[in-house]
């Protein structure tokens, strides 16, 4: 067992024991966010672009939108493994996990899997350690894996086929590490688009931590590329609470970054920040 796949395990195992209640150390199973209405808002063709893991949604989204590469990171390092546990279930028609896939079944799933690779070899050993650990046999109550339902599940289900066909074949290229980190993110390339969710949604008060997000994603990005993000509304306070944040966060990345709204819902906006051509 490789020294990565043992922390790994390590560190999902302290979720599941209830010793970690930070949400950025749990996987949501699905995305609450209105990709459908922000892929068609943008063109992401033959752009390259670097995408938060998280669910996988935004992946998926990247490639159904033509993206020319699509790379991805989180903080979480289980989100990496969950991609392949979902692409397991899509093959075995289980993608909708509001369905209530209980244990039996997804052990048994992953039990059948025949990997392909040594990633996908190295993914089903994990979850096949951390089933063994669940606190209860419900699959949708494991803390580890947050089920809900998407607003991309009957999208998927008419895309069924080209969905299949994506979690099949792509083996994402993923990164470790926080967007937050002061040392920089270490990557030696740049992108078109970085989608970040709503991570600036934890952040948009501490002007300290905003400028290093800002100079992070000043550095990964190609000349006029942007930065898609998320605001969630959970309630009406929450929304007008937010005016006044989106201003102080605007004013933290206008050194280097416009801002633009892409598309506002019931649910939040969307909205961008394109990187300023200083020569």
């Amino acid at each position: 067992m490789s020294t990565s796949l043992q922390e790994d395990i390590k560190y999902a195992n302290e979720v599941i024991g209830g010793l970690s209640d930070e949400t950025h150390r749990r996987v949501f199973g699905n995305t609450n966010e209105r990709l459908l209405e922000l892929f068609e808002s943008i063109d992401i063709t033959n752009k390259s672009v670097l995408a938060v893991m998280s669910s996988g949604d935004y992946l998926i989204m990247s490639h159904l939108f033509g993206a020319k590469s699509v790379e991805c990171y989180d903080i979480n390092p289980i989100t990496y493994r969950y991609y392949y546990l979902k692409r397991w279930l899509n093959q075995n028609g289980s993608l909708d996990l509001e369905n209530k896939c209980n244990y039996n079944k997804v052990i048994n799933i992953i039990n059948s899997v025949v990997p392909t690779s040594e990633i996908e070899k190295e993914c089903k050993e994990f979850w096949q350690e951390i089933f063994k650990n669940f606190n209860d046999k419900d699959y949708s109550n494991n803390r580890l894996i947050i089920t809900r339902s998407s607003f991309l599940i009957f999208y998927y289900i008419e895309m069924g086929d080209k969905i299949g066909q994506i979690l099949s074949s792509v083996d994402p290229v993923f990164y470790n590490f926080d967007i937050r980190d002061k040392s920089g993110l270490g990557l030696d390339r740049k992108y078109d688009y970085v989608f970040i969710s709503n991570i600036l949604d934890c952040n948009n008060r501490d002007i300290e931590t905003l400028s290093t997000i800002r100079q992070n994603l000043a550095s990964i990005l190609n000349k006029g590329g942007k930065v898609i993000c998320t605001h969630l509304d959970r309630d009406s306070e929450d929304c007008y609470r937010f005016i006044d944040e989106l201003e102080f966060e605007r004013k933290a990345f206008e050194e280097d970054f416009s801002f633009q709204t892409i598309r506002e819902n019931g649910s939040g906006m969307f909205y961008s920040y394109t990187l300023k051509n200083k020569d």
